[in-house]
């Protein structure tokens, strides 16, 4: 699952960060968006299905802990341009279901997440897990 796994990142520091590696190379969507399942035997197509809330921004929380336990200033380089692109998916035109599209900090559209099922409107959950993405994305940067 996708946030829910802490140890390996303290125990195999280099196979963790290198899922993030794949993730940003091999399932960000040309939108921004991320599909949510790495597609395999790598470089597949990228999955076309809407991303999920919760693993995308989960994603940009993990590249900064990776960074923070590697201290690895040039592989946060090589990421940052595809963890903007994350970020920044929320309110961009070409999410078709619009979380963020005024940019308060609060997601409104519809919001797909990994236990499969949609949510609507503002919630504490999946808007706390955005907050997080943001906070982790301007220490990055």
């Amino acid at each position: 699952m996708w946030n829910y796994t802490y140890a390996i990142a303290f125990l195999f520091p280099q196979l963790e960060r290198s899922m993030r590696t794949l993730e940003y190379r091999y399932s960000m969507q040309p939108t921004g968006g991320m599909g949510f399942r790495l597609q395999l035997p790598l470089g597949r197509e990228v999955t076309a299905f809407r991303p999920a809330a919760d693993g995308q921004f989960g994603t940009v929380m993990r590249t900064w802990r990776e960074f923070m336990i590697s201290g690895d200033q040039a592989w946060l380089a090589s990421v940052w341009p595809q963890v903007k692109r994350c970020i920044a998916y929320a309110w961009s035109p070409e999410n078709y279901d619009r979380w963020d599209a005024d940019k308060d900090g609060v997601l409104e559209g519809r919001q797909h997440h990994t236990l499969d099922m949609e949510l609507f409107g503002p919630n504490a959950w999946l808007t706390g897990m955005y907050l997080g993405a943001l906070q982790a994305g301007a220490r990055m940067a």
